[in-house]
């Protein structure tokens, strides 16, 4: 009986995570999904923050990153509502959004969900992205 060495065996790859992406526009979650699968991550998706609330509860993903502005429960209220349960108060969230919310974001870096310098940075990137 021979056996095999490490050297031999065939490589097991898995994923690097799952990451739940949660916007009401089609075209967005589309653009997020093609650059994280093309990292080797798995990508489920939700239209608002009421409906994300129940996939994380049933999917467990690694990451949430989440739109700002949606219906039924935007980002920021779906976060908070994270961050309250026990079981995904540790979860990895991010905000995102295409739109100008400069104004809610900012507002919602006063309350500890960012820092303002990164918060600014990103409207930064985002202008010069759009010139």
């Amino acid at each position: 009986m021979s056996s095999v060495d490490d050297a031999q065996r065939p490589a097991v790859t898995t994923p690097p995570g799952r990451v739940l992406v949660v916007d009401d526009v089609e075209a967005n979650r589309a653009l997020v999904a093609a650059s994280l699968t093309c990292g080797g991550y798995v990508v489920d998706f939700a239209v608002n923050g009421h409906d994300a609330l129940d996939i994380v509860a049933r999917d467990q993903p690694d990451l949430v990153l989440m739109d700002v502005m949606m219906p039924k429960a935007g980002g920021f209220a779906a976060c908070r509502a994270l961050k309250r349960d026990p079981t995904t108060e540790r979860l990895h969230k991010a905000v995102m959004s295409a739109d100008r919310a400069y104004e809610e974001l900012t507002r919602e870096a006063g309350r500890g969900w960012h820092r303002r310098d990164l918060v600014d940075a990103f409207i930064q990137l985002g202008a010069q992205g759009r010139s």
